[in-house]
């Protein structure tokens, strides 16, 4: 049975790239580039949500097309806090994170009763689902997105500054990681491995297939929190005159809609 294993190199390596990150603002400043500070926390942000879809469709085998819906969910719930004068991480992260996980654990709930490609499309639709009735929301901005003013605070520490905004990003994903390898470790983590090798044989045995998936499948969209709070919804990419206003929109284009507003959040189907 294929359990995850880490190659000898990779510690090293990840200590390498953090150090590399660590000084990397620095040296855009530097040389006056501070604009790719802000495309490097774009890619931080990416990553997280990838490394939370790694535990649904690489440990867990589940091949879900919505996982972005989380992505969008956890992205709004952090705007209509901004929106309300919620501006503390401390308070958002974790609201955002329950809403988050707990759509995931509903759609979850639905979707693993299926199998093979109808848990391929039913995820598919949810992500849909969502999409539509995010634009659909005028109190949320429709299709015109949910317009902000700022970054949260951070323990008191203001993100809207770039680097500090590079660093905040950067130590979800490094936390992010951190988990990811000690959860796959874990029993939970050997045995949702050992279930998308061989289910049948797991059912046999007498472990609780279906929970175990729901499980990995809820800890997929709270994991995306990061994405969301941090800080798409509230990172300034003005392209254009916008009066000082990002907005997050859910948009299945996400290319067309970073060209025709400042900050946008994809929720694709």
């Amino acid at each position: 049975m294929a359990f995850y294993r880490p190659a000898p190199y990779q510690k090293p390596l990840a200590i390498a790239l953090l150090l590399v990150m660590l000084v990397l603002p620095n040296v855009l400043s530097a040389f006056g580039q501070e604009f790719y500070i802000g495309f490097a926390t774009r890619i931080l942000i990416f990553a997280l949500a990838a490394s939370s879809l790694n535990l649904v469709l690489g440990f867990g085998g589940m091949f879900s097309l919505g996982h972005a819906a989380f992505f969008g969910t956890g992205a709004y719930v952090a705007a209509i806090c901004m929106g309300n004068g919620i501006n503390d991480a401390l308070l958002v992260f974790p609201l955002a994170m329950g809403v988050a996980g707990l759509f995931a654990l509903l759609v979850g709930a639905i979707s693993l009763r299926t199998r093979g490609v109808y848990f391929i499309m039913i995820t598919l639709a949810f992500g849909q689902m969502a999409y539509y009735l995010f634009v659909s929301a005028r109190a949320w901005g429709g299709d015109d997105g949910l317009p902000l003013v700022g970054r949260l605070n951070f323990a008191g520490v203001s993100l809207n500054d770039d680097t500090a905004f590079f660093y905040a990003a950067l130590a979800c994903l490094a936390l992010s990681i951190v988990f990811m390898g000690r959860l796959a470790d874990a029993r939970f983590g050997r045995v949702i491995q050992a279930i998308r090798e061989n289910e049948t044989r797991m059912e046999a045995l007498g472990y609780p297939v279906f929970r175990y998936r729901l499980v990995a499948f809820a800890l997929g969209g709270v994991n995306v929190f990061g994405v969301a709070v941090a800080p798409e919804g509230a990172q300034d990419w003005r392209t254009s005159s916008s009066n000082g206003r990002t907005c997050v929109r859910s948009n299945s284009n996400y290319s067309s809609s970073c060209r025709r507003c400042g900050i946008c959040t994809s929720i694709y189907g």
